[in-house]
């Protein structure tokens, strides 16, 4: 957790997929996972970029964007 509050873009991305699974004892937060997803794409990391879009795509642990999906998407392709 600290090396993802102090931006480490795959501690904050592997952070987000731990939400997503859920943590030992606690229930998948995908609500988490995304806030941790955006911080990790908005820094530069692809595959949080992908684990965002189809969370925006969806809707799932985020209100659902398609247009902002498909760009953070198409981002994570280069």
């Amino acid at each position: 957790v600290d090396a993802a509050e102090a931006g480490d873009g795959e501690a904050a991305f592997t952070l987000g997929r731990s939400y997503l699974a859920g943590m030992p004892g606690l229930a998948p937060d995908a609500l988490s996972a995304a806030v941790w997803f955006r911080r990790a794409a908005e820094g530069g990391h692809r595959g949080a970029m992908a684990a965002l879009g189809e969370a925006l795509r969806s809707g799932h642990g985020i209100r659902r964007d398609l247009q902002e999906g498909e760009a953070w998407t198409l981002a994570a392709r280069g």
